[in-house]
């Protein structure tokens, strides 16, 4: 029953993936061309990054992409911040994006987290005396507190946009995207054949991107969404900057006003923004990560 229930979340939280808004996201980067750079992981496999970097460079941020998304979604994310000194690095997780990987799918439930170790580790190497933080949306958000808390990681400071909060109560919108048929009569055997890539959902014609992932298994969600996320946040000793949307399609404001309420703390700034959802929190959010980060967290 434990697991059925974590996968009744993980489905809870994809469907918040493809907003009303997500055509104009993939309007605004549909003709960008990119630079896009690889680096190892510890089993060989080539994780693709994008880096924008300021002349002077006093901070650097690690940044992880949402669900089907990738790196190039955020690029308007990653100049703006650069404006200001900080160096930031956007790693397409494994099977995402331009990254090499099974696309939807993880060999096993600590592959992402000893992918962030080894991608973290290289960031280091590149950047020895300048502070790191680390920043994720959504799904990454929550990759993030997993990383951390298991491999005992002390970034200069926590970045959870969207994502990544201890709730108890969520949001369910069915008319955001359009769950497949096979899902549906799928669903209830997706966690014993983990493997299989059952989970997944139609895009809209419109949007033509062969690197959006659209299929998962429910291994990928084992590996990528942490089952303790509660105890996560009562050991957090880090600093944290935490924003959602008021109108987060996923997240009620009330519920997210109650868990900010239970789990402040002097280390901790909690934003709730007014009239944001999902995805335009991306870019809305920008102006509070820069005062945080250029303000030392």
């Amino acid at each position: 029953m434990r697991i059925k229930l974590y996968l009744f979340f993980f489905l809870f939280l994809i469907s918040i993936s493809f907003p009303y808004d997500f055509q104009n996201l993939y309007d605004q980067i549909k003709n960008i061309s990119d630079e896009v750079f690889y680096v190892n992981s510890f089993d060989g496999t080539k994780l693709a990054y994008r880096v924008a970097e300021p002349k002077e460079p006093k901070y650097v941020l690690i940044f992880i992409h949402g669900i089907s998304l990738y790196g190039k979604y955020y690029y308007h994310f990653l100049k703006n911040l650069s404006d200001d000194g900080i160096k930031v690095y956007f790693l397409d997780l494994r099977g995402h994006g331009n990254s090499e990987g099974r696309r939807g799918d993880s060999p096993n439930e600590d592959t992402f987290v000893k992918d962030l170790q080894s991608f973290y580790s290289f960031v280091e190497e590149q950047n020895k005396d300048l502070p790191i933080y680390l920043g994720g949306h959504s799904m990454g958000a929550g990759l993030l507190l997993k990383f951390v808390y298991y491999e005992k990681i002390k970034p200069k400071g926590l970045i959870l946009i969207a994502g990544g909060l201890p709730m108890e109560n969520f949001r369910q919108n069915n008319s955001l995207l359009k769950i497949k048929t096979t899902s549906k009569i799928l669903f209830f055997t997706s966690y014993i054949f983990s493997h299989f890539r059952i989970i997944g959902w139609e895009l809209p014609d419109s949007i033509d991107d062969p690197l959006i992932v659209k299929d998962y298994s429910y291994a990928f969600f084992r590996a990528v969404f942490p089952s303790n996320i509660k105890e996560i946040w009562r050991n957090l000793d880090i600093p944290v900057l935490s924003i959602v949307g008021d109108r987060d399609e996923f997240y009620p404001s009330e519920e997210v006003l109650r868990v900010y309420e239970k789990y402040k703390d002097d280390k901790r700034k909690f934003i709730l923004l007014k009239d944001t959802n999902h995805i335009d929190v991306i870019i809305k959010c920008i102006p509070y990560i820069k005062e945080w980060i250029l303000s030392g967290g």
